[in-house]
């Protein structure tokens, strides 16, 4: 499982939209941010259980 965690980790990244999501995420109200992280992670989750 760990080498399957870190190929997961490098492949998010080494995705430049990761780096414009930290950003438009920073861009963000404070109080946006939580629900707006957890939007995001939900993504992410659905598309690594598509793979």
């Amino acid at each position: 499982m760990d080498a399957y965690e870190e190929h997961v980790l490098g492949r998010l990244a080494a995705d430049y939209r990761l780096e414009s999501a930290r950003d438009a995420l920073a861009g963000l109200d404070e109080e946006l941010r939580p629900a707006a992280t957890a939007v995001f992670v939900e993504q992410v989750l659905t598309r690594l259980r598509r793979s």
